[in-house]
């Protein structure tokens, strides 16, 4: 489907952006909407679940995305003189290596992505959830790699201030608790009923 014009994103804020049609496909979630309401793409498309800051840093992430994956304009033909001999290139033969399979999980961040990371390490987790939320595949693989590359090897205290994340209370911690006995009374009940029928 080609688009003709900018689309139009509203962030949960109400604050508008204008982005050109390619730079929207880099997200499945506007993709989809676009190609299921066609002509109708000039109307502003809502983002509720995303703020206009968040907004505002995925799309510099998308545009400069488009840009990077943009091939380079062909070099300009030279004339050639009349005394110029054209040789065509002979094709040299490669030999056939058989291509790793490569997990598709494992995104290594370009050189500007990684700063996009180091500019924002405060905001991951809301990148992550935006990025999820427009299905955004690479920001969202790059982003994950780059919590658990945060994360790894902290206990969960380091992690909580890492992220700014407040320390459980005991209400939370004793509500988990009987929640997991009362499944765990649930499943023995269940299971001491089943040997009991079968007999």
């Amino acid at each position: 489907m080609a688009c003709s014009s900018n689309i139009v994103l509203v962030s949960s804020d109400g604050d508008t952006y204008q982005v050109n049609c390619d730079v929207a496909k880099v997200f499945r979630t506007l993709e989809t909407m676009m190609e299921n309401l066609g002509a109708l793409t000039d109307e502003p498309i809502p983002l509720p679940n995303v703020t206009s800051k968040i907004l505002g840093k995925i799309v510099a992430w998308a545009e400069e995305h488009v840009r990077s994956q943009t091939p380079p304009p062909p070099p300009p033909v030279s004339q050639t003189s009349q005394n110029d001999t054209i040789v065509p290139i002979q094709p040299q033969m490669q030999p056939h290596v058989p291509k790793r399979i490569m997990p598709s999980a494992i995104v290594e961040p370009t050189v500007w992505e990684q700063q996009f990371l180091d500019k924002n390490k405060l905001e991951l987790y809301d990148l992550l959830l935006a990025a999820n939320y427009l299905d955004a595949k690479r920001l969202m693989t790059i982003l994950c790699s780059a919590v658990a590359s945060k994360i790894k090897g902290k206990d969960p205290a380091e992690i909580r201030r890492t992220f700014r994340a407040s320390e459980p209370t005991s209400d939370d911690t004793m509500s988990i608790d009987s929640d997991v006995i009362s499944l765990n009374e649930n499943n023995t009940e269940d299971s001491t009923n089943d040997n009991t029928q079968d007999r």
